[in-house]
């Protein structure tokens, strides 16, 4: 029973489209010899020699080796986007239940754009009140709030003083600060660590970054690179390649969120994982 389990394990992964020549080679190995023992008659029948049972496990083994970081890698970075995903529709839940009791965006209130104290009035009007909070953090640093992250290109991460964070029921810890530019007088950035303080928190891999700007009536809540500052869409080459931000290990990663964004909610083969 226990080998024909494996083979319903395996009839899986092939009909999932695991196709890799390990993963070649390891269904081969698992069919050949269940195969081979059904038609001998089992283990302790005539069939497989010691010597060939010996050599059959240890090529099991050493596919095993090379084929599990590669699952283990696909499986990890779909759980990121599973999280991403839905720590960015919460959020997006909580701007429009806000529109629902403030008016539209251009109505709403930011005091001192750049300061602690415009953040946290955005959090405390704007998002806390539509969202199931476990802890406000504020300006806090210790405990449960303390947080310290790198850029994916390994460098420092930006001061995080000027952020007002809160840490969400599931475990999520988000960061909001305030800004002002030429472009955008009312900026507001939003970061999401999808595992709150948990490492790696580093750019790219469980924080991302996304912004909203209370001047125009755009879908103004996206990952930050996504559009231009006119509202035309980014192309993918200057979203991955941007020398600054960029999403590449040579970058520091804030335009990581409008990467997998752009390629449908999905980290591609070319990502910086």
């Amino acid at each position: 029973m226990f080998i024909i389990k494996i083979i319903d394990y395996i009839d899986f992964f092939e009909k999932a489209g695991y196709t890799s020549i390990y993963m070649r080679l390891l269904l081969f190995v698992y069919k050949y010899s269940y195969l081979h023992l059904n038609t001998y008659g089992g283990f302790m029948k005539k069939g497989f020699t010691l010597a060939e049972v010996l050599i059959t496990l240890g090529i099991v083994g050493v596919v095993a080796s090379l084929t599990m970081p590669s699952l283990i890698a696909n499986y990890q970075k779909q759980q990121v986007v599973t999280q991403l995903k839905r720590e960015y529709n919460v959020i997006s839940n909580a701007l429009r239940a806000a529109q629902a009791d403030y008016g539209d965006y251009e109505e709403w209130e930011l005091g001192q754009a750049g300061t602690i104290q415009s953040a946290s009035d955005f959090v405390d009007n704007y998002l806390l009140p539509y969202l199931s909070v476990l802890k406000k953090c504020g300006t806090e640093t210790s405990g449960e709030c303390t947080y310290e992250y790198t850029a994916l290109n390994g460098s420092s991460g930006r001061s995080l003083a000027k952020y007002s964070r809160f840490i969400l029921n599931d475990g999520a810890m988000i960061f909001v600060s305030t800004s002002s530019t030429s472009v955008f007088p009312k900026l507001i950035y939003i970061n999401i660590d999808i595992n709150g303080n948990k490492k790696p928190n580093k750019m790219g891999k469980d924080l991302f970054v996304f912004a909203t700007t209370l001047e125009t009536t755009q879908d103004r809540y996206k990952p930050t690179g996504r559009l231009t500052a006119n509202g035309q869409t980014q192309t993918r080459e200057t979203i991955k390649n941007n020398g600054i931000v960029g999403c590449s290990r040579n970058a520091r990663g804030e335009f990581c969120s409008a990467l997998i964004i752009k390629d449908g909610w999905t980290i591609a083969k070319d990502y910086p994982w």
